[in-house]
């Protein structure tokens, strides 16, 4: 295995011995191909460098709460105990512009009845509420990790335990009955993996199980405008020519939990890529990916496009520019207020930035329609190393977050960063949840909302109060239909960055 991808991992040492029959969820990279350019002039800004006391090593991209602050997780730092092997892993507070503080230390209570290790992010409803997961811990024997709540005041409810091996990894995911749908890299009927509901009583419940023939440890799900959901799985499938365990699969999923595959990554020479890591569905209705690996070698990683009925190209192959400068092993894809692409890479970017590891620290891309890539960032080890979660806030602004690297010497690579990427886009308005049926309440975030005189679906008006500065509530009016919602403020119209549907 590659130097790089060991330390990719670090992060997960604390759940190493839960890999021991040998899963591929590490990243297998892969090789290049379309057209990169140069980067622009770009404003990055480091924000936060974590020290292990306000947490280490984030994974998952913070989350845009109603108060207009961003919050995440982290599955290192905090309390230090041997049951965490040394660290529990936090949940944090950060303003926009860049003040944190780690506002639940988990693992608090001895035995560890709240969980920790969280590996994924947090999702949001309309209160300010966030739901979240941790990978160990809990009240259970099985210690194999907690779902959880958490309020903005730092009040936390554990809701139910998982059984083990489990490892939920992936955000959860809200369906419109206000039930959250997640994965878990272990577990299931076969090992394999599984689909689980969390209810809003917050009960626990496996739906579907990973049998490796269509897919095993899935990597991420996100719901689409059909009201299915649509995900990746980082191994299993028909294609094996990444290796025998399979390369993984993108699959849809019914909110019943029945299960279609509708592609086969590596049944080739592995050129539409391997080990699948991040999807969404994007304004235009299909949905994009990036693999870890395949391309034209296989440590590379590929950008995909997807349609709902299983056609994919590859948009883009990394490490096309000599020395790999526009980065390789691509983690996180979103799409931006402007339709392009944003994305992070674990590796490549400057190959020389931590000679201890090799093989770079990963960079900051975004990528047209028609394939054309821009560097935003290259990352220096001094600044971040190893890139994973990126969102965009309604202020336009990207934060991300790095695993390792920046200034604490405190973990062998540095406890990771959270940082700021001004592009020049402008700020707009995003939903709690983009869709509601007539009558029923549309939480709005952005900021500036004081003064605000108007508020419209698809120039539709609504019924709105204004709750705060950044988070409006308002009415879905009979008669509308989906499309965008327009905010008028004092300081101008915002407009959403992807429609709000109207449910029958």
């Amino acid at each position: 295995m590659p130097r790089l991808i060991i330390a990719q991992r670090n992060f997960l040492k604390v759940i190493s011995a839960s890999f021991a029959r040998g899963k591929a969820l590490c990243v297998l990279f892969a090789l290049c191909s379309a057209m990169a350019i140069d980067s622009p002039a770009q404003t990055f800004q480091t924000l936060v460098n974590f020290n292990r006391s306000n947490g280490a090593s984030p994974i998952a991209a913070p989350l845009q709460n109603i108060d207009g602050n961003l919050y995440g997780t982290t599955p290192q730092g905090g309390l230090y105990n041997s049951l965490c092997s040394g660290s529990c892993g936090v949940a944090y507070e950060m303003t926009p512009g860049g003040t944190l503080a780690a506002f639940f230390d988990f693992c608090n209570r001895a035995g560890c009845p709240d969980g920790f290790a969280p590996l994924a992010g947090l999702a949001l409803t309309p209160d300010g509420t966030m739901y979240g997961t941790t990978s160990q811990g809990g009240s259970s024997t099985d210690q194999a990790g907690t779902a959880f709540k958490i309020d903005i005041g730092a009040n936390y409810t554990q809701l139910d335990d998982f059984s083990g091996p489990s490892l939920p990894f992936t955000t959860l995911a809200q369906y419109i009955n206000g039930t959250f749908y997640g994965t878990t890299l272990l577990g299931g009927t076969y090992g394999y993996g599984s689909v689980y509901t969390l209810s809003p009583a917050g009960v626990l419940t496996t739906i579907y199980s990973f049998n490796k023939t269509n897919g095993e440890s899935p990597s991420s799900m996100v719901l689409g405008r059909d009201g299915n959901f649509y995900g990746t799985t980082t191994a299993g499938g028909s294609g094996t020519a990444c290796n025998q365990q399979g390369c993984g699969t993108v699959f849809r999923l019914t909110p019943a939990g029945k299960l279609t595959v509708l592609y086969n990554f590596c049944t080739g020479k592995c050129r539409d890529g391997s080990a699948p890591a991040s999807l969404i569905q994007a304004s235009d209705g299909n949905l994009y990916g990036v693999t870890n690996g395949g391309g034209r070698s296989s440590v590379d990683g590929t950008l995909f496009k997807i349609s709902l009925s299983g056609a994919l190209k590859t948009i883009y192959s990394f490490c096309t520019l000599t020395n790999c400068t526009d980065g390789l092993s691509p983690q996180t894809i979103i799409e931006g207020s402007d339709g392009n692409l944003y994305g992070t890479t674990a590796g490549g970017g400057d190959l020389n930035c931590n000679a201890q590891i090799g093989g770079g620290c990963g960079t900051v891309f975004e990528v047209t329609s028609t394939g054309s890539l821009t560097t935003l960032h290259t990352f220096e080890s001094t600044d971040g190393a190893y890139a994973y979660g990126l969102t965009q806030y309604t202020n336009g602004s990207f934060y991300g977050v790095t695993s390792n690297g920046g200034s604490s010497s405190i973990c062998t690579l540095g406890c990771g960063t959270i940082y700021e990427i001004k592009s020049g886009l402008s700020p707009f308005v995003s939903f709690v949840f983009p869709a509601a049926k007539v009558g029923e309440t549309v939480g709005i975030l952005g900021q500036g909302f004081t003064g605000t005189t108007s508020v419209k679906l698809n120039n539709t008006p609504m019924n709105f109060t204004v709750a705060s500065d950044t988070y409006i509530q308002a009415t879905v009016p009979s008669g509308a239909s989906k499309g965008s919602i327009t905010v008028t403020t004092p300081g101008g119209t915002l407009k959403s960055n992807v429609p709000f549907n109207v449910i029958p």
